[in-house]
């Protein structure tokens, strides 16, 4: 790296300013990255809790009505069970 001479002294105030600067970009972007990544996670999480939450309560709610529909089909007062599971 050339180096400025002024007189018989070397002039290095500038010679690591780029360094510490792409130091500071770097750990900057860094801890950004890790934010967004760890913020879409929870969104994912979050996501996938609502989702299967949502798939339980349709298949109970199912569950519900198919033996409510099967104590409906009981006329007689004979509780056969033999067509409720399909």
């Amino acid at each position: 790296m050339k180096r400025l001479r002024t007189g018989n002294k070397v002039n290095c105030s500038n010679q690591g300013s780029a360094l510490i600067t792409a130091i500071i970009f770097t750990t900057v972007l860094s801890v950004v990255a890790i934010t967004y990544l760890d913020l879409s996670n929870a969104a994912m999480r979050d996501s996938n809790r609502a989702y299967y939450n949502m798939a339980a309560f349709n298949l109970a709610e199912s569950g519900l009505e198919h033996g409510v529909q099967a104590l409906r089909q009981n006329v007689n007062g004979n509780l056969s069970w033999k067509d409720w599971v399909c």
